[in-house]
This record gives structure tokens, sequence and C-alpha cells, in this order.
């Protein structure tokens, strides 16, 4: 089991509160910074866009996802409806999103990228490869492969647990670090416990 490092009583009185574990604080410090406003407004001024941070969220996202209702994109980029009715009107005008038709309910309309928009999106995400593959100018491969098959283990492993509603954890969680199980022997007593 791999041991995680924790910050004391000693050095959170003297520098604040955060993460107890090196792992957590990193994930965080790193998500901050990746999702601050300074580095999207660096990305989308780099990509040559004249977006606002808001509409380049919603081209980003309408990217990977590819069409999203207006509903599905609020609470996706944790906004109000009235936020992204704005965004998408602008996006809209600028011939960036059009509104689909959805066969299930007529009174939805998803929305989704024009071939302007594509162009657009592709753009954001260049910048954002072109921003990653700096930081890690300086590593060889096999340690930037290794990084990338961490990460997405960790996404992998972590995306059933934010799905929860409630997770029963008390800090002292004896599964954290706990490498999967090997699912022909494992009997579920290495699982945290979920309230539902």
């Amino acid at each position: 089991m791999a041991e995680l490092p924790y910050r004391d009583s000693v050095q959170e009185e003297a520098e604040g509160l955060s993460y107890r574990t090196a792992l957590a604080e990193a994930l965080s410090e790193l998500v901050s910074l990746w999702w601050s406003p300074s580095v999207r407004r660096v990305l989308v001024d780099a990509a040559g866009e004249e977006l606002g941070v808001t509409e380049a969220r919603i081209v980003w996202e309408l990217g990977r996802r590819r069409h999203l209702r207006p509903g599905e994109l609020a609470t996706l980029l944790d906004i109000g409806a009235p936020s992204v009715s704005k965004a998408t009107v602008k996006l809209r005008q600028r011939g960036l999103v059009i509104a689909g038709t959805d066969a299930a309910d007529s009174r939805m309309r998803p929305i989704r990228l024009s071939p302007a928009g594509i162009a657009a999106a592709r753009r954001l995400y260049d910048i954002g490869d072109t921003l990653v593959s700096r930081v890690v100018s300086g590593w060889d491969e096999r340690e930037v492969a290794t990084f990338a098959a961490h990460v997405m283990r960790f996404l992998r492993e972590a995306t059933p647990l934010t799905k929860q509603e409630a997770w029963d954890i008390d800090g002292q969680d004896e599964s954290a670090g706990v490498p999967p199980a090997d699912p022909a022997t494992d009997d579920g007593s290495n699982k945290p416990e979920f309230r539902g």
C-alpha cells in the first residue's frame, strides 16, 4: 500500500488549511491553475478567438461532447441558465454554434458547434496542447507517458466516486492508496462505504 505524505498541524497553523495529502493538494493546485480565468484568458487570446471565458468554455465542452442541451451546459459549467443563454446567443450570432432538434422533446434544442465553431474549438485545443507540451518539454518521453497513464488511471478510479450522492468518509479511509483489487478474488472488503 502506498503511503501518502500528510501535512502536520504545525504546517497547517503556519501556512493555513489545505489538504493533508500532497497528492490531493497537488491535484487541487493543478485544477485551480488550469481552470483559472487568467490561464483560460491566455489560451483564448493565444488561439485568436474573441470569446469571453464562458463562451470559450461552452466551445470547449461542445468540442468534447458534440452537442448538449442548455440545461446540461449550465450544470456542466456550474453556471446559471441565463448565463448559458446569453453566451449561446453571442456564439450563435458569431456563427460558432447552431441549435439542433431533439426528436424526443421538441421543446429542447441541443446546441452544437457549426463548422466555424469546430475550427475555433480545434484552435483552443491546439493551444492547450502547446501549453502542456511546453510544461513537459524537459521531461523524457517515458516520464510523459507514465504521468499521463497515472493521471488517466486516477481519473478512471475517481469518476465512479464522484457519481455517488453521499460518501461516508472520515479522512481515515483505509482503502486510500490501495491499488485496485483483482476482480477474481475481490470480496469487496477494501471498498469505502457509500450512503445514497
